[in-house]
């Protein structure tokens, strides 16, 4: 019948196929019109948008326009337009994107080492599995560390075992006295881990042994701070599997578990994790090296005996990233030596999870409802062991008033943006700032645009502890930050303001401060007319390091904004000079050091010819050592021939060369020249400074005793070499001369107080985060400008 069927409509097929080519064919016509309709409604919609947010003027509109097709092409131009005409956020306009993209597969060249921490104490019967689960890992870059707590079954001959069978990358450390506690044991092998990622693999569970092949390969995207594996809980000899990670759970509503993810801290707090340990078990965790970190000092968290690894999570992961993957399970066993198992009927399980909300409360931005969810969470636990009739009882072990409480002096969550981690004072100025925040308190994260490449040692100097979010389109910034639960964002270049306060326009909550380094003074004015009514409309602070930075801006836009002058300062830093003798340089030879980047406007090739004419006049031999990257060391190095001009490239210790060096040396014409942190670092290296006069850099170098250096004037923003060779001269033949800014170069850098300049972007935070965008100057905004 079929076959009869399909003769009787062969016939009809070329027409079928005919009508359905037809038919397609219109379809599309109609879906590419209905796409452009939209496009003309949404421009529609936009345009007058678009010139009421400048102030009437079609013209600024236009311009502006111009300017973001010129950089962004169409594209560009529509995202801007959708965000105007229709309110759409970036994470609208992602919405099929994964915000911090999937777990990437592992790149050969990734191959990061890992710490394996063992603390053991009397699990002899479980030892051997655990150890066999570790060394066969097909992930090969790790060390092991096998600590005992003062065992007295057979633990430590099976360690000795192991020790003796791998003696290549195993460390023994055992106790002959017990440490009263476990997580003593953790504090004691992370302070001898060597390895960028730490496992701390419980002796009494084990793995299959993919686990670290398969958590490694998150922490290529460099804000993971946590990878955490599938764990299942089991029982008995051989080991029956009683539990799995969804049923644990269950009760959180999640449904996430059957694929890898990377997820935000923040997302994830705010999801389960401030209500229940998401992480059973730390042996199925790996985690960044947290360094020294406070809380290995807390005697609180070292008495902790159920919740301290919760306590522990929570506080690497802020800020960050976290990652998990269901394709590599742990196997937490369940036995009467386990102490987590055994005291969930006691009352300290509910006074440790009270402890882990005074943590939640003074680190993460929760609200009441969050605690609350957690409380009845608890209260339920309570009840299925003492009966719903205690609730007394249970409010002494849990109390949510004294929680709620801890969420007074909050630090808040905060982004670092920055335009590339790359050499300059306005990209590794953030990084350090960032890094002492973190240090302060903040949940802080650096955002890197990108936008060009990364520097691997500028990179280095950031923290392992500060999260760095490297996002596919610059577009999700906004996605992100909600996500993140950020609250203020600190921007230190202007097309990175620019770009986020056009992210923000429909957005409350998000409070932005810009810190100027010299870069719209250097725009051309109808540039800068274009955009001061987003700046207006969206930045709320505005820091500037030299008075030039204020030119740009009108005297009634600067006080609206609140204007605060912070001076630059760095932090302290070990100084391990380099050699002398390493670069072929005479104990008695001048010395000057310039450290820039090498741009023309930097003044490279004068600063050489002026050495060459100094030198060729000189009965002491000068040297010129230049530190720095770029098209300028490239070019010149091939066409210098002189022994005495070093081409070092960059170096991240630049204070060890200023320190075998006899003055610093700064010849710039760079028209964006605030206050060079360059110079900071000369003068903290106990030496004085030869520079042009410009930008703040004569602010910088005067103390009460005279300046701690020497300047000389450009001429029509040109570097006179003669005039700069003679001063060259001078310093390097009369030791007199040289000595009067020698003494003045300490009164000179105790300026530089880097605890005071946090200190002040601090209130700058305080400020913007309390005052709405109508308010007047704040006081301590005020004071902080007197001070200046």
């Amino acid at each position: 019948m079929w076959s009869g069927f399909q003769y009787f409509i062969k016939p009809l097929r070329p027409a079928g196929r005919l009508c359905y080519t037809a038919f397609g064919r219109v379809f599309a016509l109609v879906q590419k019109q209905l796409r452009q309709l939209a496009r003309v409604y949404t421009l529609c919609r936009a345009v007058p948008r678009a010139v009421s947010f400048y102030q009437g003027s079609l013209w600024l509109a236009t311009c502006h326009v111009l300017g973001v097709l010129k950089r962004e092409g169409v594209s560009g131009v529509m995202r801007r337009a959708n965000i105007l005409a229709h309110g759409i956020s970036a994470d609208s306009l992602f919405s099929s994107i994964d915000l911090y993209g999937e777990v990437p597969p592992i790149d050969p060249r990734f191959m990061p080492k890992v710490s394996i921490i063992v603390p053991n104490f009397n699990h002899a019967k479980y030892l051997i599995a655990r150890l066999e689960s570790i060394y066969n890992q097909t992930y090969g870059n790790f060390e092991v560390i096998l600590l005992d707590d003062c065992s007295s079954d057979e633990s430590l001959v099976i360690l000795d075992d192991y020790a003796k069978r791998y003696p290549d990358n195993t460390i023994c450390l055992f106790n002959e006295k017990n440490s009263g506690g476990v997580f003593n044991q953790w504090k004691k092998g992370l302070e001898i881990a060597t390895g960028e990622l730490v496992w701390i693999a419980e002796s009494d569970d084990y793995c299959s042994t993919n686990l670290l092949e398969e958590l490694v390969r998150s922490f290529q995207n460099p804000a993971v701070m946590l990878a955490f594996a599938r764990t299942e809980f089991v029982r008995g000899e051989p080991p029956i599997k009683t539990w799995t990670l969804e049923e644990y759970l269950s009760d959180l509503g999640f449904d996430i578990w059957e694929r890898s993810f990377i997820k935000s801290a923040h997302a994830m707090v705010k999801s389960g994790w401030a209500v229940k340990n998401i992480v059973p078990n730390v042996s199925g965790a790996v985690f960044r090296h947290p360094g020294k970190i406070e809380l290995l000092d807390d005697p609180e968290w070292l008495k902790l005996r159920m919740c301290g690894d919760w306590v522990f999570y929570l506080t690497i992961i802020r800020g960050g990233l976290v990652a998990y993957s269901p394709d590599a399970i742990n196997y937490y066993r369940q036995h009467l030596l386990n102490t987590s198992v055994y005291a969930q009927k006691e009352d300290i399980y509910y006074q440790e999870h009270e402890i882990v909300a005074h943590y939640l409360a003074k680190f993460y931005r929760l609200n009441r409802a969050d605690f609350e969810r957690q409380e009845r969470h608890l209260y339920i636990h309570w009840c299925s062991n003492h009966g719903a009739s205690q609730l007394g009882e249970f409010r002494a072990l849990y109390n949510i008033d004294k929680v709620w409480q801890q969420t007074v002096g909050r630090k808040p969550n905060m982004v670092m943006a920055v335009y590339a981690l790359a050499a300059g004072g306005g990209e590794t100025f953030p990084i350090m700032l960032a890094n002492i925040l973190h240090e302060r308190g903040y949940a802080v994260t650096l955002l890197n645009y990108k936008e060009q490449a990364t520097e691997p040692r500028v990179r280095g100097m950031l923290s392992s502890r500060v999260p760095l979010l490297e996002l596919n389109h610059w577009e999700l910034s906004k996605a992100a930050f909600i996500d993140m639960g950020i609250e203020l964002v600190h921007s230190h270049h202007a097309w990175v303001d620019v770009s986020l306060a056009t992210l923000f326009l429909n957005q409350q909550g998000i409070r932005q401060v810009v810190t100027m380094h010299g870069m719209y003074e250097m725009m051309p004015p109808a540039q800068l007319h274009v955009l001061q009514p987003l700046l207006k409309r969206q930045i709320d602070r505005f820091i500037y390091t030299a008075e030039k930075n204020l030119s740009p801006f009108p005297l009634e836009f600067r006080q609206e904004k609140c204007f605060c002058k912070i001076n630059n300062a760095l932090p302290a830093a070990q100084i391990v000079p380099i050699s002398r003798a390493a670069l072929n340089i005479g104990v008695d030879d001048f010395v000057f050091c310039m450290v820039a980047r090498a741009i023309p406007e930097k003044g490279w090739e004068e600063a050489i010819d002026a050495v060459v004419w100094a030198s060729a006049r000189s009965s002491s031999k000068i040297h010129l050592l230049l530190i720095g990257e770029g098209p300028e060391f490239d070019r010149l190095k091939s066409l210098i021939p002189h022994e005495f001009v070093h081409f070092l490239g960059f170096r991240s210790n630049i204070r060890d060369y200023f320190a075998i060096s006899d003055i610093g040396f700064l010849p710039s014409r760079f028209k964006g020249e605030s206050s060079p942190l360059v110079l900071i670092d000369c003068l903290r290296s106990g030496k004085p400074v030869l520079a042009s006069n410009i930008g703040e850099i004569r602010n910088m170098l005067e103390s009460e005793a005279g300046l701690a250096g020497e300047l000389f004037d450009l001429k029509d923003w040109a570097i006179p070499v003669e005039d700069v060779g003679r001063i060259i001269l001078e310093l390097a033949n009369d030791p007199i001369a040289y000595s009067r800014l020698l003494d003045n170069v300490h009164l000179a850098a105790d300026k530089f107080d880097f605890g005071v300049m946090v200190d002040k972007y601090e209130a700058v935070y305080s400020s913007s985060l309390i005052a709405t965008k109508q308010n007047s100057v704040p006081d301590i905004i005020q004071k902080m400008r007197s001070q200046s």
